[in-house]
């Protein structure tokens, strides 16, 4: 299994008005010297599995930009984590595969979401209809996240979801986790998705040592919550569930944090302002921190970063 960030900003970017002069696309240093972009596209994933089968992780308004710098190939199933713009707003890209035939594309969410997709953003047009001459390029496929996790497969990967609580807005919100045995290795990996807190952190699954966990870091201090109706988590939060949160016991091996605002450790915050910064936070939390300088450059996403 493998995931390629396609994305690491939040749902507007970086912001070429603020008076820091934040500059768009950010760059950063790797410690071998490797020049990486970071906050350029909204946050996405693209998850490849053994068999050579790909799943698309949200879908926001820079696909078309990601699709050809990334030269992201034709997907097998889509995977929406909630329906706000910047993870939805770019699924009317997903004509762009019309030519290769693979259409229509099975698409993954819950109820709720679907009904904010349809019925709110005005989207429907771009689902599956046999009744209609003009076929969209998704398949629903609802999926009720309630009780119990329902899981599917996509190839060789198991996809389990689970709820989180992020907003009014969004309703249906949800993380997944990715589990892959090939050759007797079991691989698993942890998307939170966007959120303040899970709905279950009693959940067994999250008892799994997850090999990866990516997870949303909007910003560097606070805490969010229904007072502030809804929001994000920032690396002291991260700090808190890794410590003694949902994902303290045990924590995962490794973790890649995304979606970035503008709110960083520094006024101004650069690429190596959040690497420092998240990597002091993390240090002797995030097992291979450690012991290796493939987490440490995995440890702030940037875009292109292969896991």
């Amino acid at each position: 299994m493998k995931v390629t960030i396609l994305g690491t900003a939040n749902a507007w970017g970086p912001n070429p008005f603020l008076p820091s002069g934040l500059h768009w696309p950010m760059t950063g240093s790797l410690s071998n010297g490797q020049q990486v972009q970071f906050r350029q596209f909204r946050t996405s994933l693209l998850v490849e599995t053994a068999d050579e089968k790909r799943i698309l992780v949200d879908c926001g308004p820079d696909f078309s930009h990601q699709l050809r710098q990334f030269k992201v190939p034709p997907v097998d199933a889509i995977v929406l984590t909630h329906s706000h713009t910047d993870h939805i707003g770019g699924i009317d890209e997903l004509n762009l595969y019309r030519p290769t035939g693979r259409f229509p594309i099975p698409a993954y969410a819950t109820s709720a979401c679907w009904n904010t997709i349809k019925n709110v953003r005005g989207l429907g047009y771009l689902i599956d209809n046999p009744a209609s001459p003009t076929r969209g390029p998704m398949t629903e496929m609802t999926l009720l996240v309630a009780g119990q996790n329902p899981t599917f497969s996509v190839g060789s990967v198991k996809v389990t979801p689970f709820q989180v609580q992020h907003s009014q807005f969004s309703p249906g919100a949800v993380g997944f986790v990715f589990e892959e045995t090939q050759k007797g290795q079991e691989r698993s990996i942890l998307y939170t998705g966007d959120l303040w807190a899970v709905s279950n952190p009693a959940n067994p699954m999250f008892r799994t040592q997850f090999d990866v966990a990516i997870i949303e870091c909007d910003r560097a201090t606070g805490v969010a919550g229904p007072a502030a109706g809804g929001g994000h988590l920032s690396l002291d939060e991260i700090v808190r569930i890794l410590t003694n949160g949902f994902l303290s016991n045990p924590r995962p091996s490794r973790v890649t944090l995304v979606h970035f605002g503008d709110n960083g450790p520094t006024p101004a915050s650069t690429y190596a302002d959040w690497r420092n910064a998240a990597t002091t936070a993390l240090a002797g939390i995030v097992p291979a921190l450690g012991t290796s300088v493939q987490a440490a450059d995995a440890l702030i996403g940037y875009e292109g970063l292969v896991l």
